[in-house]
C-alpha cells in the first residue's frame, strides 16, 4: 500500500480524502477546501465540477466540513454563488 506523507487532496497534496479516513477512521472530522487553483483562481464554472469529484458519496457520509477559504484574499462573490448552486442541486 503506498503511504500518503500529507493528507491533503490532490493536485496541492497527494492523499484522496477517503485514505484519510481509512488510516485514521469513520470518526475523523476532515475540514477541506477547494484547491486554490480552482478556488481562487481557477474559472468559476470548474467550481461546481471539482466538487463533484472531491465529495464523493463517502466524504457526504463523512463528518466533512467544506472550508471555502476566502482570508486575508479577494474571492469574488460568484465563487461562493458557485458553491451555493452546486449545493442546491446536490440536495
Amino acid at each position: 500500500m503506498r503511504r500518503h506523507p500529507r493528507a491533503t487532496p490532490a493536485p496541492t497534496g497527494d492523499c484522496p480524502w477517503e485514505a484519510a479516513l481509512d488510516a485514521i477512521g469513520e470518526d475523523l472530522i476532515i475540514m477541506g477546501c477547494l484547491d486554490p487553483s480552482i478556488w481562487v483562481s481557477g474559472p468559476v464554472a470548474g467550481i461546481g465540477p471539482a466538487l463533484d469529484r472531491l465529495i464523493t458519496p463517502r466524504l457526504r457520509a463523512s463528518r466533512f466540513v467544506l472550508a471555502p477559504f476566502a482570508d486575508g484574499i479577494s474571492v469574488e462573490l460568484e465563487r461562493f454563488h458557485a458553491i451555493r448552486d452546486w449545493l442546491a442541486k446536490s440536495r
